[in-house]
């Protein structure tokens, strides 16, 4: 462009620093970023978040601070950019004291702040303190989406807090807050791992009434269910209707049933299926193949 005398604007180079953020090569990125001091531009909020965000995920927090304390004109987006980075390394003290940083500044935690937070603290296991978090969002006026109910949901399914899940998937309807596949699928697989398989049917056939049909996600808990219980014909029985539901099975679905068929002394169908993948092009993996040698040895 410049070799023709054309003058990139802001936006052409805002492109390249996000293009080279992706590749990683933070150094061309700063360089395109001196680029636009030089021409008389002014960063823009896209512009800073897109390398303070790179800076974090390369793991460079120590610079993305320095960066954000000595030429960013800080707003909630870049403050939840930190607390973001933080809360995925486990570092909740972190993230707290940039919150506390945020808020002696004036500005108030939006929803993307509270879902970082309480995604933080479901990763520690801190799901008590997830949902203190989201009692704390309507206190302070922050309005809840279905977003923040899946974080909590899920952190109440991954400990196996089924009755504290189902209580949080109902007040969704309460609050005219329409549940999405995620929220059916995380809620369908802490049933079906807590024994619950009639109540998990149930949602299944309430996400056909509502527009919402069952995806190989929803079938995969039904089946590791049936797989772990060794009640394999149910589980070759739900293969063959997710086929005839036109969903296409992965490799995963078909490893998880090799496993199963294996463990439970039928070897014959578990080396049917391998063919059958091999036959069909899957790529099978070194799992797959150690699921299959297991049945064998």
């Amino acid at each position: 462009m410049e070799f023709q005398g054309i003058r990139p604007d802001i936006v052409t180079i805002n492109i390249l620093i996000n293009r080279y953020c992706h590749l990683s090569q933070m150094t061309f990125a700063f360089s395109l970023f001196g680029k636009i001091l030089k021409m008389g531009y002014h960063p823009n909020i896209i512009t800073l978040t897109t390398l303070l965000k790179a800076l974090c995920l390369n793991g460079d927090v120590q610079k993305a601070l320095h960066f954000h304390e000595n030429i960013v004109n800080p707003d909630v987006c870049t403050f939840n950019i930190f607390i973001d980075e933080f809360c995925l390394q486990g570092n909740m003290k972190e993230a707290k004291n940039i919150l506390g940083v945020m808020m002696i500044q004036g500005m108030k935690p939006n929803v993307v702040t509270y879902s970082a937070l309480m995604d933080g603290y479901c990763l520690l296991n801190g799901v008590n303190k997830a949902k203190h978090t989201f009692n704390t969002m309507v206190a302070v006026g922050v309005a809840k989406d279905v977003h923040n109910y899946n974080i909590v949901i899920n952190g109440f399914c991954k400990s196996k807090m089924m009755d504290e899940a189902l209580d949080l998937f109902e007040e969704m309807y309460s609050k005219n807050i329409i549940p999405t596949i995620v929220t059916y699928n995380t809620v369908i697989d802490g049933l079906c791992k807590s024994g619950r398989i009639s109540y998990a049917w149930k949602l299944v056939r309430e996400m056909r009434d509502m527009g919402q049909p069952a995806d190989e996600i929803t079938y995969n808990s039904f089946l590791h269910t049936f797989c772990k219980n060794h009640q394999l014909d149910k589980a070759i029985a739900l293969v063959k209707e997710i086929h005839n539901q036109g969903i296409q099975v992965d490799l995963y679905t078909c490893s998880m049933l090799i496993d199963g068929l294996s463990k439970g002394g039928r070897l014959k169908d578990a080396q049917q299926i391998f063919k059958d993948l091999l036959i069909k092009g899957y790529n099978v993996d070194v799992v797959t193949y150690k699921y299959m040698i297991s049945g064998l040895c």
